[in-house]
């Protein structure tokens, strides 16, 4: 139908009194101290990542280095960064 637009459906857990909180990514990082199996269980933990999904963040991180665990407003970002951090791996946040 001419005219009509399509509504905008806003994520409730990236709004702020501005509109739109900014978007940050979680990365994990490699590290010498915690298993692959510890790595990818605690990505299933932290994100609710299915196994596969947490595997092949867990392996992009072993082989590169880094890899993006998930992309989220920043209140969350946080809070899973220092979920990640507190289970002993090496996590930052990086906005977008």
């Amino acid at each position: 139908m001419a005219g009509h637009k399509k509504r905008e459906v806003l994520d409730p857990f990236i709004l702020d009194s501005s509109g739109l909180e900014s978007l940050f990514q979680v990365v994990v990082h490699n590290d010498a101290h915690n298993t692959m199996e510890y790595v990818t269980i605690c990505m299933m933990k932290v994100f609710g990542h299915s196994f596969q999904l947490a595997f092949k963040i867990m392996l992009e991180a072993h082989e590169r280095g880094r890899a993006i665990a998930e992309v989220e407003g920043e209140s969350r970002a946080r809070s899973h960064q220092d979920q990640l951090v507190n289970l002993g791996l090496a996590a930052t946040i990086e906005k977008l």
